[in-house]
């Protein structure tokens, strides 16, 4: 198993933005994969207040030769 964690931090004068990513891996059996993605970014001060907070989500196998 793979964990890769990236996390950022932007502040400006009363403005906070955070990025965030997180991977996990998993080896099924030799050389096939599963594979789970998540990030989200924050902004106080987006231009759109629904904007201000985005999520993702992403699954997949993948194959290496």
């Amino acid at each position: 198993m793979r964990i890769t964690i990236n996390w950022r931090w932007k502040t400006g004068t009363e403005r906070v933005r955070s990025n965030t990513n997180i991977r996990l891996r998993w080896e099924l059996i030799e050389d096939l994969y599963w594979h789970i993605t998540a990030w989200a970014a924050t902004d106080n001060a987006a231009e759109n207040s629904e904007a201000s907070r985005d999520y993702s989500l992403t699954t997949g196998i993948g194959w290496e030769y």
